[in-house]
């Protein structure tokens, strides 16, 4: 993957070449998304998911994950979006990036082209801070939205789709990983179309904002 990553960056390749190389790279990163989530999910399973918490600045968080599939998202036509509110989460800044890396992976892969995915970042009133992924996807039958978190679980849209549940290892893995911050996660239907994946983790207090005065820093109230 990182071979790939410099040919494409740094040498002047174009064409078919050019293109040949942006799909290693895809395939690349995907395999290794695979294998993380193998290994995430044995660990999750196995009850071994050590956590490092600290105050996380989420909507920075969420924009780095964007930032990770915005290629994949143009290749197919498809617009990423970060709606935020300011947001400190009390987590563990690897572990959530992956939950999250995840839900936009799965939200991309079942969109259409040409559509949008949304990700929403906000505090509650209950000392939380919210993680909405919105899809327009087939969506997911109420009946069925709890199997999705389930190891090697087939829904009907992935076989329609002819294709593996490989995602569900991530998607088992955001559940653990959720769940090891006392948290919750589940699927809300994303009206008119689609999927909303939700996760709630306890919020850190905020930190005080500074601006600029003209005799130093002043308090922002």
């Amino acid at each position: 993957g990182a071979n790939a990553r410099f040919l494409s960056e740094e040498v002047a390749v174009q064409g078919e070449p050019a293109q040949a190389l942006r799909e290693l790279t895809a395939s690349a990163n995907q395999m290794q998304r695979l294998l993380l989530n193998l290994l995430d999910t044995n660990r999750a399973v196995d009850g071994n998911v050590p956590l490092h918490l600290k105050p996380l600045d989420l909507p920075v968080l969420a924009q780095n994950v964007l930032n990770q599939f915005q290629q994949l998202a143009s290749e197919r036509g498809q617009t990423l979006r970060l709606e935020a509110e300011r947001t400190i989460a009390h987590g563990d800044e690897l572990l959530i990036f992956r939950v999250l890396e995840n839900l936009i992976q799965n939200a991309l892969k079942y969109s259409p082209p040409d559509s949008q995915v949304v990700l929403q970042v906000r505090p509650t009133s209950e000392s939380l801070a919210e993680v909405r992924v919105l899809d327009q996807g087939p969506g997911i039958p109420e009946e069925s939205r709890a199997l999705v978190f389930e190891r090697f679980v087939r829904l009907e849209r992935d076989a329609a789709n002819n294709s593996h549940s490989s995602h569900g290892l991530g998607l088992t893995f955001c559940r653990r990983a959720v769940q090891a911050h006392g948290g919750r996660i589940w699927v809300d239907a994303n009206t008119p179309r689609g999927s909303a994946f939700c996760l709630r983790i306890p919020s850190a207090p905020m930190p005080p904002v500074y601006v600029q005065a003209k005799d130093g820093l002043a308090l922002s109230v």
